[in-house]
């Protein structure tokens, strides 16, 4: 039986196209037939700098909240002055076929001065929750009331993710989508039968957050760990505000964001960090101030609030699409096709179904377009989306492979214009890897030097040297 690797290489050579439409929808689109019972099961949607990952819960729907450039630590030098003076004997043991000596002289003498706990390394973090309880007009149990035709999926075309369930003939449905040309996160939430829409929206955060009402608007201000003791971290605020035709709503520490007796809501989010470099439209110190501008147009007494979250989709999604329908890939279709993703995934294994590879290649640059975008950061290990304050690998980006593979799929998908963070992240680089040049490898080596990490700083994308244990990195 082939691989899906195998299917998707062979294919990727021989049938990608310039794209109109698709007409192998199957293959647009992760669905699911329950809620998300862990993380990793939830629906990434992301504009290049904001993502969130609706769960598509029934009582209770968990939303995970992220801004591509909110790390902990702080910019800092790890080089070690004395790298270099071991560079000579590490060749010759390599020259002599002696490989362990010569990688155990490096291990302890060729490596950065880090220690593992040192905290202005930092983490790329979580963002924060948006936890959204729901209660219905039903005198049953909801635990216990029948649930028809649950579904919810991820349109990769239009970056638009979906729940939708029946409950006591009352039909609901949910969308989320992060807005491209509005640089918000969005919420539509609308129930079948006036009056069925009750719900309470709240943010939270593990650690290092301040919830406040300000208005109409609930807050959620913070600041990370620099790693040092006295010094400010990296800061951050995370705005949300309720947009309703029908119902009554309130706003307040207790509830958060409350609406009884509705029909249709928005919930829009903003947020913004403390974080500025040179090839980045991030706006520093300035972020409270953007974090709030970019919710006034939804708000403006002059403008129609409903009629301007309707084409903020609309246009949302020809900004997707721009990028998206660049190519498409088409491969023999099967009966397995219209399975729910999970199962079909499973029947992948007893049996061939072509165009699942089709569906992976699709999700593949879906991912890239939504954790990238012109004068942001590049794709990290986690792309955007990360569920915690402590991310694995700290989230950062390893030059090793990593970086590379999250941008494998670019040229050939025509999205070149998406390269630009990765690029001017190289050249912020380039003057700290000179000085690491000279330190490890001598005070004649012309050029510049970037070893296996680049640790988030947080001032910008530099630090002299930093390692692992068993990696050398320079930033």
């Amino acid at each position: 039986m082939k691989t899906l690797a195998t299917l998707f290489l062979l294919a990727a050579s021989l049938l990608l196209r310039a794209a109109d439409a698709p007409a192998d929808s199957c293959n647009h689109q992760l669905y699911y037939t329950s809620p998300a019972a862990i993380w990793e099961e939830t629906l990434p949607l992301g504009n290049g700098r904001l993502g969130m990952m609706p769960d598509g819960g029934i009582l209770r729907e968990h939303i995970v909240l992220n801004e591509i450039s909110l790390w902990s630590g702080m910019e800092a030098d790890y080089s070690n002055p004395d790298a270099s003076k071991s560079l000579p004997a590490i060749r010759q043991l390599l020259f002599e076929g002696k490989n362990r000596e010569a990688q155990e002289l490096m291990y302890s003498s060729f490596v950065p001065k880090k220690q593992e706990t040192d905290g202005r390394y930092g983490t790329y973090q979580v963002l924060g929750d948006l936890d959204i309880d729901f209660t219905y007009n039903s005198s049953l149990s909801i635990l216990n009331s029948p649930l028809n035709n649950y579904r919810r999926w991820l349109n990769l075309r239009d970056a638009v993710a979906y729940t939708a369930f029946r409950l006591e003939d009352v039909d609901y449905h949910r969308e989320y989508f992060v807005s491209r040309d509005r640089d918000v996160m969005l919420i539509h939430l609308v129930a079948g039968r006036e009056g069925a829409l009750n719900f309470s929206a709240r943010l939270s955060r593990a650690e290092h957050s301040s919830v406040t009402v300000q208005g109409n608007t609930l807050l959620m201000d913070g600041m990370l760990e620099s790693g040092k003791p006295g010094l400010d971290g990296m800061k951050y605020r995370v705005a949300m505000q309720l947009v309703q035709n029908g119902g009554e709503s309130s706003v307040s520490l207790e509830n958060g964001i409350r609406l009884k007796n509705g029909q249709e809501a928005w919930l829009i989010l903003s947020a913004a960090t403390s974080y500025a470099a040179a090839g980045t439209d991030f706006p520093g110190e300035r972020y409270a101030e953007v974090c709030d501008s970019l919710l006034r147009p939804f708000t403006a007494p002059a403008n129609s609030p409903c009629a301007i979250l309707h084409s903020s989709l609309s246009n949302h999604v020809t900004a997707h699409r721009s990028l998206y329908d660049r190519v498409s890939l088409t491969l023999p279709a099967t009966l397995d096709d219209t399975l729910p993703t999970n199962e079909r995934i499973l029947r992948f294994t007893q049996q061939e179904s072509p165009a699942l590879a089709a569906l992976y290649y699709n999700y593949g640059r879906y991912l890239l377009i939504s954790s990238t975008r012109p004068g942001s950061l590049p794709p990290n290990l986690q792309g955007l989306w990360a569920n915690g304050v402590s991310t694995p690998w700290n989230g950062d980006y390893h030059t090793n492979i990593n970086i590379q593979m999250n941008h494998w799929p670019l040229e050939q998908a025509g999205l070149s214009e998406l390269y630009q963070p990765l690029t001017t992240l190289m050249e912020r680089l380039v003057p700290s890897g000179e000085a690491s040049a000279r330190t490890f490898y001598g005070d004649e080596a012309d050029g510049w030097v970037l070893h296996m990490r680049l640790p988030r700083t947080t001032k910008s994308y530099r630090t002299a040297a930093a390692a692992g244990e068993r990696s050398m990195d320079t930033v």
